[in-house]
């Protein structure tokens, strides 16, 4: 179970960000890495690459619905309780209680 206890300093979630806030977000419906993405999509007869998926998120027909940064802002840690699994749910967690996840819709294109 995660727990969202407000960290003094922290900003308020909003946009896909505040999904991560609810206790049982992505436990019953999963995140899916870009390359997870992929391997999905070839499993419905979809033979896509990431340069496509990068193309598609570039004329903003397939946006994804978050990235994560390399770069941790402390302006935008977001309290969560991380499970640190080893998967995009834990990751997601992990990225945010840093201040590294952005929403992609929130943002606008980018090559990163």
């Amino acid at each position: 179970m995660t727990r969202v206890e407000p960290v003094l300093g922290c900003n308020h979630a909003d946009g896909a960000l505040t999904l991560v806030t609810l206790p049982y977000a992505f436990t019953q419906d999963t995140l899916l890495t870009s390359d997870e993405f992929l391997r999905r999509a070839k499993e419905y007869g979809h033979r896509l690459s990431l340069d496509v998926l990068q193309e598609l998120h570039n004329r903003r027909l397939l946006v994804p619905l978050y990235r994560v940064c390399d770069n941790a802002v402390e302006g935008r840690r977001i309290s969560v309780a991380t499970a640190g699994s080893g998967n995009a749910r834990g990751w997601v967690m992990a990225a945010d209680a840093e201040g590294r996840l952005r929403d992609a819709a929130g943002e606008g294109y980018s090559v990163a």
